[in-house]
């Protein structure tokens, strides 16, 4: 009887804790990763060279002896930028996230880690097929920490990674709970700004900007779409059989239940005139 032995995913961390890397290296042993590791950019880049860029992964630190991860993260994109790489850092100011961003990291895990996070997020991006070209066509800016400002193409892709973006940057700031309900925040209007604002229009901009202040945060999200009457929309909660039976003849999807969800769970949501521009708050202090 024939067996098919799945290959094993190799990955190379970048890492001059002993500690981190005893555990990263355990635990994806035990999870059937190969696993290689390297104390300093140079040594990284050497081992890449030699083995002719062998790896399915890359995890690195940001601060290592000889450099930071930016650094090597602009070399990796030169001479192989389809090999995603990691960042791990205790360092999540917006400023290195965002550096390392338009770097080209997939996406960020913040030490102290917890290892299931890690085991996810690895999976996640070994999973996917992620284009690390988006990065680039990301406008993402840090006019002072705290305040950050994020604006793309009209497509979902771009959407992922703004609010993997997002959540990293906010995840040292909040509580989980009032994370998941910004995460929940940028993912109703997000996909409501590409989907009916701008109608999936590529040529169309969508912005996310956010601001944090110590009792609460502000964000803003925006389209160049003609806007809607938010006193013309019904609420779904009122007859969800006759909501649902509308859309579908409508050619729509089932939903429509995001705006008044929102109202929900942000303290705070105001639209412009036109409504194309929402702002939400979410009140962290009571």
């Amino acid at each position: 009887m024939n067996s098919e032995v799945t290959k094993k995913r190799r990955i190379l961390i970048l890492e001059d804790d002993n500690n981190v890397t005893t555990l990263l290296s355990s635990i994806l042993r035990r999870h059937n990763y190969e696993v290689s590791f390297k104390t300093t950019i140079i040594a990284g880049r050497e081992d890449l060279e030699k083995s002719n860029f062998a790896y399915d992964l890359i995890l690195l630190d940001y601060h290592l002896p000889d450099g930071k991860g930016d650094i090597f993260l602009h070399w990796i994109n030169e001479h192989r930028p389809a090999l995603p790489t990691i960042l791990i850092s205790a360092d999540n100011t917006n400023t290195v996230v965002v550096k390392c961003f338009k770097a080209g990291a997939l996406d960020f895990i913040v030490k102290p880690f917890d290892i299931k996070n890690v085991l996810n997020i690895i999976a996640k991006v070994l999973n996917h097929d992620y284009n690390k070209s988006i990065n680039n066509d990301i406008d993402a800016e840090c006019y002072t920490e705290g305040w950050t400002e994020l604006s793309a193409r009209s497509e979902i892709d771009y959407l992922d990674r703004i609010q993997n973006l997002c959540i990293t940057l906010l995840g040292n700031h909040f509580s989980e709970d009032t994370v998941n309900d910004i995460r929940l925040a940028m993912e109703e209007y997000g996909r409501n700004a590409i989907e009916w604002g701008n109608n999936f229009d590529k040529n169309k901009i969508f912005k996310i900007s956010y601001c944090i202040f110590s009792d609460r945060i502000v964000l803003k999200f925006e389209d160049e779409g003609d806007g809607f009457d938010l006193k013309s929309l019904p609420d779904p909660s009122q007859d969800p059989a006759k909501h649902l039976k509308s859309r579908l003849e409508a050619g729509k999807r089932p939903g429509g239940y995001g705006i008044f969800m929102m109202k929900k769970i942000m303290d705070e949501v105001i639209y412009n005139d036109k409504g194309n521009v929402c702002i939400m708050t979410k009140y962290t202090a009571k």
